[in-house]
């Protein structure tokens, strides 16, 4: 040191040691700051699963639970969740927020979405349908005034994919409570019971 300080060579040895560390202590920070990234998005899917879940299989509390956690993560956005049933005959169930009535390009988005059965994104307009072992079970489509980015289309897409087992048990149990419905209006007005 003191060989180094006498021939003035104090400076090289600090911006070498700062080359080096430098580098490092960046690396450091982002990889914290992808964690913590990371953990904030598995804590809000986590906390969005776990609300929908216990709202005791009621389609009509479910809906709008999803549609607020879609506008947390795509702000200044408008569109439509639509529930599909097992019975193909009964309507599917769909909710709306601040979709424009006259608004036809995200719906055709969506027909396109169902053929497909796969994500539809253009820019300011974003489809994910919701699969459940290999069968459609609903979608979420969500229009925004500003571009959407990638990391919201892939937060939207693992929502749909954590909310496809509770949206399948919900359409069940929707089934099943139409079919006794209608076996208890038969019963009760069978001459025979």
């Amino acid at each position: 040191f003191l060989l180094f300080w006498a021939q003035h060579q104090m400076l090289n040895l600090f911006y070498g040691s700062l080359a080096i560390s430098l580098p490092v202590i960046l690396s450091v920070g982002l990889e914290i700051s992808r964690e913590i990234t990371s953990r904030r998005r598995t804590e809000f899917l986590l906390q969005s699963v776990v609300s929908i879940a216990q709202q005791n299989m009621v389609i009509d509390n479910v809906l709008p639970l999803i549609a607020t956690d879609i506008q947390q993560v795509i702000t200044d956005s408008s569109g439509f969740i639509r529930i599909y049933t097992s019975d193909s005959r009964s309507i599917p169930k769909e909710y709306s927020w601040r979709l424009p009535v006259s608004d036809q390009t995200l719906s055709d988005l969506a027909q396109k979405a169902i053929k497909n059965e796969s994500t539809q994104h253009t820019g300011k307009q974003l489809i994910v349908p919701i699969l459940w072992q290999r069968e459609l079970r609903g979608m979420l489509a969500v229009q925004s005034t500003r571009s959407i980015t990638q990391t919201q289309v892939t937060l939207i897409k693992d929502l749909a994919q954590r909310l496809a087992p509770t949206i399948d048990n919900i359409t069940l149990h929707r089934s099943l409570d139409q079919q006794n419905h209608l076996l208890e209006l038969i019963l009760s007005n069978s001459p025979a019971s």
